[in-house]
């Protein structure tokens, strides 16, 4: 029988530097009532007349992540939010760690442009920062992530097969 994984298992941090510290600043994802992922295919669907139906092709993928976040005083992530409530377009990275049970972990970043609407709440409630992070790279680099330190470090390039 398998071991469930659970959501705090799975932890995301955002890079909170402004770009021209020209260094990473992660910080991981608190307070969030929704921090998920989708993706968006781009595909290639060729017309051929001589089949019934025709094949689809996957040619690449972009990953967005629509974020619903409580807005708490005195953390890090949520003052970079409220600071670029009127920014769109806002470059940072993202990691994604996925933590087992043996206590090892697995780590991947990408680029991402943040734009936010305007942060709002209900009656009684929190302030929410609500918006999309859309990826700006091709894909995903695969790593590891040093959650004490707050750094990642991308797993090298395995050379072309010479043949």
């Amino acid at each position: 029988m398998g071991t469930i994984s659970y959501t705090y298992d799975h932890q995301w941090y955002v890079d909170v530097a402004d770009a021209a510290s020209g260094a990473p600043k992660y910080v991981l994802v608190t307070d969030d009532e929704g921090f998920n992922p989708s993706n968006d295919d781009a595909s290639y669907e060729p017309k051929y007349k001589c089949n019934k139906t025709n094949p689809k092709y996957v040619t690449g993928r972009k990953t967005n992540i629509e974020m619903d976040i409580d807005i708490v005083e005195g953390q890090e992530l949520q003052e970079w939010l409220v600071k670029h409530e009127d920014d769109i377009n806002v470059p940072t990275s993202v990691v994604r760690v996925w933590r087992f049970p043996d206590g090892t972990s697995t780590a991947k970043e990408a680029a991402f442009a943040m734009t936010l609407s305007p942060i709002d709440g209900d009656a009684e409630g929190a302030l929410k920062a609500k918006g999309t992070l859309s990826m700006t790279s091709d894909g995903w680099t695969e790593g590891t992530f040093d959650e004490k330190t707050k750094a990642f470090t991308a797993k090298p390039a395995t050379p072309p097969a010479q043949g």
